[in-house]
């Protein structure tokens, strides 16, 4: 009886010796595993990541308006100079750049190239450029709050050389919904948000 199960014993520890060598069988775990990963983990922590990257949109437009609501314009304003000022929310620094929480660069000044704002010039623009369709979306149709739109003017949205403006009334009426956004949005874009 000692020997039968001794038997059936050594002949699970060959089957199973067997089973955890079949290099097959671990690579289909592993892109199961990493499947699982990205749905469970990323994709709720991704949205996430699109509302912080909004919230500090808002904040830093926010520091931009109420550093120079005592001047006549926004002459001087671009990265450095909002960088020196200490305008920039603490979660975007990054040595000597501002990142948003999606992990893009932000751009700050005249325009998407972030050329410094030139005396008389009454609105400043931030951008983020390089954006996935998945994030463009996210970006553009991410609401603000009725305070927050107050110094919003419009938002332009640029895919290769094509430039889409969306302002409050006119054929892109802002706020844009996720279905406008999809239909406008491509594989690689810029957002710009211009604001007075």
């Amino acid at each position: 009886m000692f020997d039968r199960m001794a038997g059936i014993i050594n002949f699970n520890k060959a089957k199973l010796r067997e089973i955890f060598h079949n290099k097959y069988l671990w690579g289909f775990a592993g892109v199961l595993l990493l499947v699982l990963v990205t749905v469970m983990l990323l994709q709720p922590g991704q949205k996430k990541h699109f509302q912080t990257a909004h919230q500090e949109l808002t904040e830093l437009a926010g520091n931009i308006r109420n550093h120079y609501k005592v001047r006549p314009d926004y002459w001087g304003l671009d990265t450095a100079s909002a960088l020196k000022n200490k305008l920039v929310p603490v979660s975007m620094l990054h040595h000597d750049k501002v990142i948003s929480a999606i992990g893009r660069e932000v751009i700050l000044g005249q325009d998407a190239d972030g050329n410094m704002v030139m005396p008389g010039q009454r609105n400043f623009m931030i951008t983020i450029p390089n954006l996935s369709k998945t994030a463009c979306v996210a970006m553009l149709s991410h609401p603000f709050k009725k305070e927050e739109h107050l110094g919003l003017l419009k938002i332009m949205l640029t895919v290769s050389d094509k430039t889409e403006t969306f302002e409050w009334g006119g054929n892109n009426p802002l706020p844009i919904t996720e279905k406008a956004a999809e239909n406008f949005c491509k594989n690689k874009n810029n957002i710009s948000w211009i604001f007075e």
